[in-house]
């Protein structure tokens, strides 16, 4: 069986700073180069790994306008399915899945979407969808996905949108060594880095990264979607395929951006000059720092009077 898996789509009609390109725009054609993809690697399934909108109330229109593209893998018989990520829901749970414009994936005739009420456990054939919750994470560490009876046994794909990652990062996760899981393949979103297909415990765990680009640390990420044959389990079965896009100087105003990186760090600096002066103390101390910050010219006149005025005051009271 052979199955494109693409994830973090993030459809928005509005760009994200520092976007110069039209971003729906963008997305429109990388949905569509998906599409083409899946019909010329003759897939089975297109699968998707959650985060479909960036907003709950994202424009109807434009979402309609992504759903008639994906229409087109039913009609060429490659079955869609997906899993939603808190971006398509309204509260963190599926239920919330209703109240959002990611519930128009529903109409794709003939889809194998999962139901929105049955959250982590659906099942199709021989893959497993687990949308996203608040304890999708505790759910994983604790083997709660796993496939005890019958009904389980052939399950391969766990198909999942949780924060999955190969090392620490500095929010909720869980690494892929600490998974407990039966299955063979495990398919996740929400990490938008992505990770080479990587073999833990005896499940590849696959990646490819998101397919938005949203943020300049974005700007020189290449998207792509996973092509995966399960027939050559027990190996790798995945290999990452580019996906079309604008080169980052052509959808990023990377000079702006620059720019305001560099006034952020001048604000720092300045934020840790007063500190500086808070911890050391005195008049010669205080005074000094400002004159200097009024000389550089970097910092708004009214801020640096309002700074003298503030230390004067607390210097006053020391002194009563």
């Amino acid at each position: 069986m052979k199955i494109l898996f693409f994830t973090d789509l993030h459809l928005r009609r509005t760009s994200p700073r520092w976007r110069k390109d039209n971003y729906a725009l963008a997305l429109l054609k990388k949905l569509e180069f998906i599409v083409s993809l899946a019909k010329a690697e003759n897939c089975d399934r297109v699968y998707f790994g959650g985060d479909f909108v960036d907003s709950p109330m994202a424009s109807i229109s434009l979402v309609n306008q992504a759903v008639d593209i994906l229409e087109a893998l039913t009609r060429n018989g490659i079955e869609f399915t997906a899993a939603f990520g808190q971006h398509d829901e309204q509260g963190n749970t599926p239920q919330g899945v209703e109240a959002s414009v990611a519930s128009l994936l529903y109409r794709i005739p003939d889809n194998d979407l999962p139901p929105m009420t049955k959250g982590i456990d659906f099942l199709f054939g021989d893959t497993m969808v687990a949308h996203y919750n608040n304890n999708i994470l505790d759910i994983l560490r604790n083997g709660q996905l796993t496939y005890d009876n019958n009904e389980y046994e052939q399950v391969t794909i766990l198909l999942i949108h949780a924060m999955l990652t190969l090392s620490p990062v500095p929010w909720p996760h869980i690494q892929i060594d600490d998974v407990v899981s039966q299955a063979k393949i495990i398919l996740s979103g929400d990490y938008h880095i992505g990770f080479p297909p990587t073999l833990s415990n005896g499940t590849w765990f696959i990646n490819p990264g998101a397919i938005a680009r949203t943020t300049v640390a974005d700007a020189n990420k290449i998207p792509k979607v996973a092509i995966i044959n399960t027939d050559k389990l027990p190996d790798n079965p995945a290999k990452y395929i580019e996906i079309e896009c604008a080169p980052a100087h052509e959808a990023f105003d990377l000079e702006a951006a620059d720019e305001a990186k560099q006034s952020d760090d001048e604000r720092s600096q300045y934020t840790m000059m007063l500190q500086d002066m808070a911890e050391a103390g005195g008049q010669k101390n205080w005074e000094a720092i400002l004159d200097r910050a009024a000389k550089d010219g970097k910092v708004d006149q009214a801020v640096i009077e309002e700074a003298r005025h503030r230390c004067k005051k607390i210097e006053e009271e020391q002194n009563e």
